[in-house]
This record gives C-alpha cells, structure tokens and sequence, in this order.
C-alpha cells in the first residue's frame, strides 16, 4: 500500500546533509550510466502552468515522477510519486516542496565538497528569496561559515531576511549552531562584510532578475566564484 506523505510529515525527516549526501550518490550512478531522466514536459493553461518530469535510479532500483504547477495568484505546488523498480508498485506519494527546496541547495553542497576553502568562511547571497537561505545552509553543511552577508535591491526583503535567518535552524558542520547574517545595502558592501581571514563565496540565485546579474558581474573580484544553473558565468 502506497504512503501518502505531506509537508508537515517530511519536515525535519531529511536534512541538508542527508540530501548532499544522497544527490552525490545519485550523482556517482548517473556517471556510471546507470540513470535515465526524461525530457521536462512544459505546458500552460489559462491562469497558470503546469511542469511533469521522470527519473530512474536503475542502481537504487527506483523510479519517481515530479509534477508542478503554478495557479496565478496562489503559487506553485509539488507532488512527488516514488514507484519500485522491479514491480512498478507505487510506494509513496510525497508533497515535492521540500524535496526540491533541499536538492537544489544540495547540488551547491555536492560541489562545495569538492571545493577546499580555509576555514572559516563567509558567504555573500545575492538575492533573499526562500532558495538564497537553502543555499547558505547548504554551504554551512559542508564549510564552517562564520558570517553571511544578504543583498537584495528591496532594503526591507534584505533587512527581514537578515533578522529571520539567524541563527539558521539545523545543526551546521562542526557543530555551530548559527551564522553571523548581516544586510548589505549594496553588491560591494555584500562583499566586503566578510572579514579579511575568510575565503568568500557569492552565491547567485537563478531566479535573480537580470539587473542583478549585470551589477554582479561588474562587482566581484576574480576570487569569487559564481554559478547560475550550474554553470559558472
């Protein structure tokens, strides 16, 4: 009989690391050609969108389908059905919001792993939507994040942003419990807040608009590394 899981069911179940650790194991079986992932079927409908995708672990033994769509003026919803391999029996459905809040954080934590920094670090977020927090979490898993630095050209959305998140919910590497968060009222201050003896990282949300894309890139110094969609730019 298949489990019907929602969202308040699943929190707190998986964690940031959990989920870098899971996504590289997912990783290594797609190297070794032991993955397949469909095409995304996109479609759009009077007052919203609808997305559908499909996967398969043939090393987990696995497969799963992932539907989203957005109703104008509501938001946008997940489901997530999780099948076995074997039989085809259908195992799971699971509200897909923080499954895909915490792969697409853990995707930077998959390669920050495999990035040295000298410790400790700190971080500057360049934008403060709900996936700007994921992804300083997901850092703050893997490096120990000392300090965090949010820019958003909305001063209220940096500032609350700033207030809310600290000190971040989950256990972080080493054991800290929390990050030092400030606001930036600009891309160079972001950047300058973090103290001289840290490495710093920008991490740049695809969902930034394109101003923001423009001034970062006339803004950070050769030492920051930024992604847009995994791909450095």
């Amino acid at each position: 009989m298949a489990v019907m899981l929602g969202l308040e069911a699943l929190e707190g179940v998986l964690g940031m690391r959990d989920a870098i650790d899971l996504l590289e194991e997912a990783s290594s079986h797609e190297a070794a050609g032991k993955t397949f992932t469909s095409p995304r079927l996109n479609t759009v409908f009077e007052g919203g969108w609808m997305r559908m995708m499909f996967a398969a672990d043939y090393e987990s033994g696995y497969c799963a389908t992932k539907a989203y769509h957005m109703i104008e003026g509501v938001g946008v919803r997940y489901v997530v059905s999780l099948y076995c391999l074997q039989d085809g029996e259908l195992l799971a459905c699971l509200d897909g919001r923080l499954i895909t809040d915490l792969r697409t954080g853990a995707a930077s934590g998959v390669i920050a792993r495999k990035v040295r920094a000298p410790d400790p670090v700190s971080v500057g977020l360049i934008g403060s939507g709900h996936q700007s927090r994921m992804q300083l979490e997901s850092l703050a898993s893997v490096y120990r994040v000392e300090s965090a630095a949010v820019y958003s050209p909305t001063a209220s959305h940096r500032e609350a942003f700033a207030r809310e998140g600290k000190p971040l919910s989950r256990t972080l590497h080493g054991g800290a419990t929390g990050v030092r968060l400030t606001e930036g009222s600009s891309l160079r201050r972001c950047v300058a807040a973090a103290p001289q003896r840290s490495s710093t990282m920008a991490y740049l949300v695809s969902t930034c608009p394109p101003n923001l894309w423009r001034m970062a890139d006339s803004t950070f110094s050769a030492k920051v590394c930024s992604w847009r969609d995994r791909k450095r730019v």
